[in-house]
């Protein structure tokens, strides 16, 4: 299992998940705001994505992240930087 393979397709499943007037709000909130996300977008994460099966939940607890608030909360920062960075390529 690859960890940043895993990252990298829940990047895209968030991104999809996310329409145009959603993208636009996500990514124009400053990065110490992301914490109104916890409650949205980091529930979909916890409740979808971040099964006690998954490989990405595996491979995170392995790396010594081992609650999943803290796991939706690090994938929420990944995706804005993310996002942030297409926006500037």
């Amino acid at each position: 299992m690859n960890l940043y393979k895993e990252i990298k397709n829940s990047l895209l499943i968030m991104e999809k998940l996310l329409n145009e007037p959603m993208l636009e709000e996500f990514i124009s909130c400053k990065y110490c705001d992301l914490y109104v996300y916890h409650f949205s977008l980091g529930t979909f994460i916890r409740n979808n994505m971040l099964n006690d099966n998954s490989k990405l939940f595996l491979l995170l607890y392995k790396y010594g992240i081992e609650n999943k608030d803290d796991m939706s909360n690090l994938l929420i920062k990944l995706l804005y930087i993310y996002l942030q960075s297409q926006k500037y390529e």
